[in-house]
């Protein structure tokens, strides 16, 4: 087997203060009062090892938008943007 390419890992660092306010804040008005769910999974997006060493300090939310029938990696992942 041949490598094609090779990535360093990233680990997400723990959300401010404000940060986590403001996501708790946010998906409470979006999810009729519900607080958010976060969850690690281990997955591999290689473009934020380079954005975070490109941008120290800087905390980053990624969510994922597709299209409804989309599904990129499993069931529902992806963002309804009519609906948030």
């Amino acid at each position: 087997m041949e490598v094609v390419d090779v990535a360093d890992g990233f680990c997400a660092p723990e959300f401010t203060p404000e940060l986590k306010q403001i996501v708790f804040d946010s998906t409470k008005e979006v999810f009729k009062g519900k607080d958010p769910i976060f969850i690690g999974c281990g997955g591999s997006i290689p473009f934020m090892e380079v954005m975070s060493r490109e941008f120290p300090g800087v905390a980053f939310l990624l969510t994922g938008v597709g299209f409804s029938d989309s599904n990129a990696h499993s069931a529902n992942e992806n963002l309804r943007l009519d609906f948030c």
